[in-house]
């Protein structure tokens, strides 16, 4: 089938955007995408009519419009996943007291779709819409345990250093994923961020493909009992499964 070259370079603009929560101009758009500025104007402006985009007069910056969030919620509303696995999520959180996350794989990237912080939690920087490294976080490294072909799709990632502990030799990752598989959880151990300890476990739905994963997050401080963290999140990320139709 066709793509519309149009409706991909308006999806482009929304998604460049969304990653500057400070704004970005017109140039700095048709520059970043390398589109003829004209083009890049006639997609802004339209956006901007239809309540997807915002320009400040006086900075001349583009940040995202009220629409965005109208959409956005209605996403979460009336996605069945998000939905069966709130209820989970604040249970874990407030057990661990933790912020818990959900995540789904996108162009070979995390993409947090859900969140939940407990009172007082210590807070985790990452956003709902968000997206980052698969081979550095616990989310990631769940999602890829699930995978049959590690080889193939290693080589699809950039195994980018981001910390002293990310891991970005391919076949000791591979390894790692191995490991991940036969206990069921996952671990981010200062490898995406330092300071940092996140433990995940994929989600499985009825056909038994792997939909999304789970995690608890929060700063490391004193010990940490990660096998017994792990096995809890391993549990509910079941228990969220068997709700989709997941059979083992």
């Amino acid at each position: 089938m066709k793509i519309n070259r149009t409706t991909k370079r308006a999806i482009a603009i929304l998604e460049l955007v969304a990653q500057q929560p400070k704004g970005i101009t017109l140039n700095e758009i048709a520059k970043e995408l390398k589109l003829p500025t004209t083009s890049a104007f006639d997609i802004v402006h339209t956006l901007k009519q239809e309540g997807m985009l915002e320009l400040d007069p006086y900075s001349k910056l583009y940040t995202l419009g009220p629409k965005v969030l109208l959409i956005g919620q209605q996403y979460l509303k009336n996605n069945d996943l998000i939905q069966i696995a709130k209820p989970f999520m604040i249970d874990l959180a407030e057990k661990l007291h933790k912020t818990c996350f959900l995540a789904k794989e996108m162009d070979n990237q995390v993409l947090y779709i859900n969140k939940y912080e407990p009172q007082n939690a210590l807070i985790t920087m990452a956003q709902i819409g968000s997206r980052t490294h698969m081979h550095a976080t616990a989310l990631g490294k769940a999602l890829l345990s699930t995978y049959n072909n590690l080889e193939e799709k290693i080589s699809k990632l950039k195994l980018v250093k981001l910390t002293p502990n990310t891991i970005t030799d391919k076949d000791r990752l591979i390894e790692e994923l191995k490991i991940i598989k036969q206990r069921g959880y996952s671990v981010d151990n200062e490898e995406l961020e330092e300071n940092m300890l996140c433990i995940g476990s994929p989600i499985f739905d009825h056909n038994n493909n792997c939909v999304a994963a789970i995690s608890v997050s929060s700063i490391k401080r004193g010990q940490t009992d990660i096998d017994y963290e792990g096995k809890l999140v391993r549990s509910v990320a079941l228990a969220i499964s068997r709700k989709l139709g997941y059979h083992e």
